[in-house]
Formats: structure tokens, sequence, C-alpha cells
């Protein structure tokens, strides 16, 4: 194998990458090389003649080649930072959004600290994680379906130092007590939206993506059963797609919710339902 110098492995991966459209190849190179050498990546700029190892340029090489078939950059470092945590993921939870961090943002600047929280379909934790952190004190339980999706929040509830409980449930089937708060960002993508999304979306889990009912099945039956998990005066905070709100209202409103407020994100498109 050839003497390659950092310089080298930048040039020639970004290259490959922008061969095979990615958006941003050269960023997604940079990004790669610091996470496999541990350096920073203006370090790059500063070592453009450091010679790389066999096994330094195989990292590299298997990991762009990865990006390369459009599996998102996310899985193949394993980490995504989410406010101010540090968030272990990889195929079998989602990868957490800005939307979402939008949403934990909202609630954060927004509510009084609650007694209790659920975060209901975990995923990684990443809201569970979050609102413990701001608030300490309060009771947050994260659910999910997927063991394996509670393994990984178990994971980054540790190494994040915040002390959960975690249930693995179906949407509310072992939930046995109420809450002042429940928060939940399910799947609400369509079967024919899901077909149309960007091929990075295909190596996500699709039973975290995708709802029947046209992306309406799990907004429903959360719905149709959060009156009986909440204290009185609680609140549901949905993550909704921006065009379900109008749907969302409605169905709000059939199951005896009096009070739905809805909230653009930064894109200013429909993104949150505080319902109560």
């Amino acid at each position: 194998m050839a003497n390659l110098t950092l310089k080298d492995i930048l040039i020639k991966s970004s290259d490959f990458l922008k061969n095979k459209n990615i958006d941003t190849p050269r960023l997604d190179t940079e990004l790669i090389i610091s996470h496999f050498l541990n350096i920073n990546r203006m370090d790059i700029y500063l070592q453009f003649e450091r010679i790389l190892t066999q096994s330094e340029q195989n990292l590299i090489r298997n990991a762009i080649v990865e990006r390369g078939k459009r599996k998102p950059l996310q899985y193949i470092i394993g980490i995504v930072y989410f406010l101010d945590s540090k968030i272990t993921v990889n195929e079998t939870v989602l990868i957490p959004r800005p939307e979402t961090e939008f949403m934990i943002d909202y609630i954060l600047k927004n509510e009084s600290k609650p007694t209790s929280v659920l975060d209901l379909c975990t995923g990684s934790g990443v809201i569970a994680i979050s609102i413990k952190k701001k608030w300490n004190d309060t009771e947050v339980y994260a659910s999910d379906i997927s063991i394996d999706a509670i393994n990984i929040a178990k994971q980054n509830a540790e190494n994040n130092d915040t002390n959960l409980s975690f249930i693995n449930s179906n949407l509310f089937d072992k939930i046995n007590r109420k809450y002042d708060l429940i928060i939940s960002n399910p799947p609400y993508i369509s079967e024919t939206d899901y077909n149309n999304l960007s091929p990075e979306l295909f190596f996500e889990p699709k039973s975290a993506l995708v709802a029947d009912d046209n992306g309406y099945f799990f907004y429903k039956q959360i719905l149709q059963n959060a009156k009986k998990f909440l204290n009185p005066n609680g609140k549901l905070y949905l993550e909704i797609g921006a065009n379900q709100a109008e749907m969302i209202q409605q169905t709000a409103l059939n199951n005896n919710f009096n009070s739905i407020k809805i909230i653009k994100d930064l894109a200013n498109l429909n993104r949150i339902a505080i319902i109560k």
C-alpha cells in the first residue's frame, strides 16, 4: 500500500464522495478523518504532510466507501450531538434531528419544571436525557417498543450521567402511572412519502419512521389514550409533520382535549402540537 499523506487522503476521498453525489463531500471527509484519527478538523490542515499508517488508511477508506453508499455519516462515526449531549447512534435507532432539538428547546424554555415526564417512543433517548439534564429533580421515564432502542438509550443515559427509568412498551401498553408531561416524536411518515425519501433515510429503521393510516396511526393511538396517563393540567407534546397539524387538531378535539396549540419551527413549518 502506498505511503499517503493526510492531504492525499483528503483530496482523494473528497473527490470520491463528490463523484457519488454526496452533498458535502469535503465536510464529510473532514469529519470522517478527524473522527478516525481522533484529531480536530483544523488539525487536518496543520498535519497535511503526515504519513498515514496502513491501518489508518484502511479505517478512513472503509468509512468513505460506506458514505459513498449513502450510509449516514452519523452511523459511520457512531455519534451525534444533540443540544448539550453526545449521543451514540446505530442503525437500530433514528438519527436525532434538529426539529426535535427545536421541540425540546421550546419545552425547556416555556414550561415550569414538572414533577414527572414520559418520553414515549424514546429511540436513542435524546428527549429524556435532555429533559433530565435540565430538570434533574424531575422523574423522567423513557419508553420504546424496541428493546434495541432501549439498550442504546440506557447507554446514552449512562454516558451523559442521567438517571432515567426505562419501560419496554408498545405505546401505553405497559405504562401504569400518570405524568405532568408526555412528550413524543413517534413515527409519522406515510408509506407513499417514505418511497420518495433520500437514500440515507433507508439506512434508518423503517419502523421508527413510517406509520400506517397515511402517517397518522401513532398520533391517533396516543391521542385516544393519553388522557388516562396525564395528571390534571398535564400536557402532551407531539412532534409533527409540516402538513399534519389540521388532522391532529381534529383528532385531539374528537378525544375531548380542549386546548390545542401548534408551534412553527425555525423554517416556519408546523412542528409541535401542544395538547391539554
